[in-house]
């Protein structure tokens, strides 16, 4: 518990972080691919997962996870006109988001994982140097 709770200041920049990068490619995505009608014939779910921005931002974000990865998202942008451009900058906002992002949060969660562990054993030594202390008296 307290692992979360003293991470939560680098966890709170981290996803304002992550924020920042979904808006930004759920902006490009939405106006791009959602609210272009020639895409419609080709992908008629396009107004369900890049309509607009928040439903971009959401689609992106379950493309972080690998919840709609193939299937309901990058399959059917790639089979648009221009899909290698498209393939290209999934992989770049892979790298950026998933990759490089998600892995942050891991290492700040472990970080603070390893400096409460550390704290501890310093209490433990304080306190076996105290105790052997008293024996000693």
């Amino acid at each position: 518990v307290r692992t979360f709770v003293g991470s939560f200041s680098s966890l709170g920049w981290i996803m304002l972080l992550l924020s920042i990068v979904l808006f930004v490619f759920g902006m490009t995505l939405s106006m791009i691919v959602g609210q272009n009608a020639n895409n419609w014939d080709r992908w008629p779910d396009a107004i369900k997962y890049v309509g607009d921005i928040p439903k971009s931002m959401f689609s992106l974000f379950q493309v972080i996870t690998f919840d709609t990865w193939n299937g309901g998202v990058m399959g059917p942008i790639v089979d648009l006109p221009n899909g290698a451009w498209w393939m290209m900058a999934f992989a770049v906002y892979m790298v950026v988001a998933a990759f490089g992002l998600m892995t942050v949060i891991v290492g700040v969660i472990v970080e603070q994982t390893i400096e409460i562990s550390n704290a501890s054993i310093e209490e433990t030594a304080k306190l076996v140097l105290k105790l052997e202390n008293k024996v000693i008296e």
